[in-house]
């Protein structure tokens, strides 16, 4: 945006640019935030009666796939909102508290089982699958 409109005459329409690309950094910010906190507080009632993969779980690592295949733009949004603060990390920051939000929901969700040997293979398989996934997923990039 820099070098195509140069000069005096163009200085409100790269102020613009720059107002635009902060604001939508701080939606994607926001809509991160605000999806960390669905996930935490995410009360479905869906049982799954084996100990298998709860399907949150799943939906919430494919919403950590698609992350990834958008890193590079995450990374320039989070480098112009957050001056001085280094974007990778940013970006781990948000996966590492959606994942932690995950892991805290899946440990109440597990109370419900009554065999405690269910209770520990629900959360072995759904661990398990989070972290297969990550591996797969970063094995991609």
């Amino acid at each position: 945006i820099e070098s195509v409109f140069k000069g005096k005459a163009c200085t409100e329409i790269r102020e613009s640019a720059l107002g635009l690309t902060k604001r939508l950094a701080q939606t994607a910010q926001e809509t991160f935030g605000d999806f960390e906190e669905a996930v935490e507080k995410d009360a479905t009632k869906t049982a799954v009666l084996d100990g298998t993969v709860h399907p949150l779980t799943s939906y919430v690592i494919n919403y950590v796939k698609f992350l990834f295949d958008y890193q590079s733009t995450l990374k320039q949004l989070f480098q112009e909102f957050e001056n001085g603060t280094e974007s990778d990390s940013q970006l781990a920051s948000v996966t590492m508290r959606i994942m932690q939000a995950l892991q805290t929901n899946l440990d109440g969700k597990s109370k419900q089982y009554k065999d405690p040997a269910l209770t520990h293979l629900f959360l072995m398989n759904n661990i398990h699958y989070m972290v297969r996934s990550v591996r797969s997923c970063l094995a991609c990039s």
